[in-house]
C-alpha cells in the first residue's frame, strides 16, 4: 500500500528521528536507497537552509501530535533543491512511539504560481502604461482648450496692466498691487507655455546622433542657470551612439539639467556638483544627471512624472517638465528614472537602446506622431 502511493511517505523513530520505512516514491523523489535513509534524520532531508522549518515542526508534533507545512525546503543526494508540502502524525506501535511524514513535490505548483503572478504584474505595468498614454491624450486635448480659452484675456490683462501703471502713477500702494497682478499673469503664462507642447500634435525626427553632443548643446542653453549654483562636470567613455529627435532629447537634457540646478539652494558654487555622463552598456547607452541637491523623499519620487506635480518652489515649476520627459524617453524606447543618491542629492538615469541594438531601423525614420490621439 506505501509503494502504490504517489507521495513520499516516510516512517521514523519518534525519539531517534531515524528513519525506519520508506517507500518507492520517497526513494525516487529523494535520489537516496532504503538503506540510505535508515541512517538519515528529517532534519537531514530539510537540509541546512530549513532548519527554522524543522524547528517549527518539531514543536508542533510534540506539542499536537501533528504538523503540516506547505512550503518546505527539502534537499535530494545530488544537492538540488525542491518545495514541497509536509504533513507529519505520531502514532504508537507496541508501545513504540513514531511519526509518519508525508511529502508531496509541490515545486511545479510553486513555479506555475511565480510565473501566473509575474505575468499578472506585466499585465498590470501594461494597464498602468495604457491608463498614462490616456492620460496624457487626455491632457492635450485639454491644455489646446485651456490655450484657447485663456491666451486671448491674457493677453488683454496684460496690456491692461501697462496702461493702468500709467494711469495711477504716484498712488502708494500702486507699486506693490501691480507687482503682484504682474507676477499672477505671468505665472499663468508660463502655465499655459507648459501646456502647449501636449497640445500640439508633433512629429519625432528619427536622426543617428551622439547623445554626448546633445549633452554639450543642453549644458550651453541652460549655462545661465548652472553657472552660479555648481561646478558641471562631463564625463563619457566614447561617443554614445541612439537614434532619436535631437530637438526632443535636447528638451530631456536641460529639463534634467535644470532640476539639478534648482534642487542647490545652499552653499558657494565649489562646494556643489552637478555631473553628466553618458556611457556604453551592452545594448544601451546610459545618460546621469547627479547633483549635490536638496535630494527627494520616497513619497515624492513615486509621483514625480505625474502632470502638475512639484517640489519646486512656484516660481520655480509647473510640474510638466518630467512628465514631457518621461514620454520623450518612452517615444525613443528608452527609460527614465530618478532616485536618492548615495551621499545626498539625487542621481537620474535615462537609458536608450544603442544605435547598434537598433541596426534594422532604417537611417530615415518614418516620423511618429506625439503625443498619443486617445483612442
Amino acid at each position: 500500500m506505501l509503494d502504490a502511493a504517489g507521495d513520499a511517505i516516510l516512517v521514523f523513530d519518534f525519539h531517534t528521528a531515524l528513519a525506519l520505512e520508506v517507500n518507492r516514491a520517497a526513494c525516487a523523489l529523494f535520489g537516496y536507497s532504503p538503506e540510505e535513509f535508515k541512517t538519515m534524520t528529517g532534519r537531514t532531508l530539510g537540509g541546512p537552509a530549513a532548519t527554522d522549518v524543522v524547528e517549527r515542526t518539531s514543536a508542533a508534533l510534540v506539542a499536537t501530535g501533528s504538523a503540516f507545512e506547505p512550503r518546505h525546503p527539502m534537499q535530494r543526494k545530488d544537492g538540488s533543491r525542491f518545495i514541497a508540502s509536509v504533513r507529519v502524525s505520531t502514532y504508537v506501535i507496541d508501545g513504540v512511539r513514531h511519526y509518519l511524514s508525508v511529502i508531496r513535490d509541490e515545486t511545479a505548483q510553486v513555479e506555475a504560481e511565480q510565473a501566473l503572478r509575474a505575468a499578472n504584474a506585466s499585465v498590470e505595468r501594461a494597464h498602468e502604461q495604457l491608463l498614462h498614454s490616456n492620460r496624457l491624450a487626455a491632457l492635450g486635448q485639454l491644455a489646446a482648450g485651456i490655450a484657447h480659452e485663456i491666451n486671448n484675456p491674457l493677453q488683454f490683462l496684460m496690456g491692461s496692466l501697462e496702461s493702468l501703471e500709467e494711469l495711477v502713477d504716484g498712488h502708494p500702494e500702486a507699486p506693490a498691487l501691480l507687482s503682484a497682478m504682474r507676477d499672477g499673469t505671468s505665472r499663468i503664462r508660463t502655465v499655459v507655455r507648459a501646456l502647449l507642447p501636449f497640445a500640439r500634435v508633433e512629429t519625432f525626427e528619427m536622426e543617428r546622433l551622439d547623445l554626448q553632443d546633445v549633452v554639450l548643446e543642453a549644458q550651453r542653453m541652460v549655462a545661465h542657470e548652472l553657472r552660479d549654483r555648481a561646478v558641471v562636470e562631463t564625463r563619457s567613455d566614447g561617443p554614445a551612439l541612439v537614434l532619436g529627435d535631437r530637438l526632443r532629447l535636447m528638451q530631456v537634457v536641460t529639463n534634467l539639467l535644470t532640476n539639478a540646478a534648482h534642487a542647490i539652494v545652499d552653499g558657494p558654487v565649489a562646494v556643489h556638483r552637478i555631473v553628466v555622463s553618458t556611457r556604453n552598456e551592452p545594448g544601451l547607452v546610459a545618460l546621469t544627471v547627479e547633483d549635490t541637491g536638496v535630494g527627494i523623499g520616497e513619497a515624492d519620487r513615486a509621483r514625480l512624472f505625474e502632470p502638475f506635480y512639484t517640489t519646486k518652489a512656484r516660481e520655480l515649476g509647473t510640474g510638466l517638465g518630467l512628465t514631457l520627459c518621461a514620454e520623450i524617453v518612452r517615444r525613443h524606447g528608452g527609460t527614465i528614472d530618478l532616485a536618492p543618491r548615495e551621499g545626498g542629492g539625487t542621481l537620474a538615469c535615462v537609458q536608450f537602446p544603442a544605435l547598434d541594438a537598433r541596426s534594422s531601423i532604417p537611417p530615415s525614420q518614418p516620423t511618429t506622431e506625439w503625443p498619443p490621439r486617445p483612442t
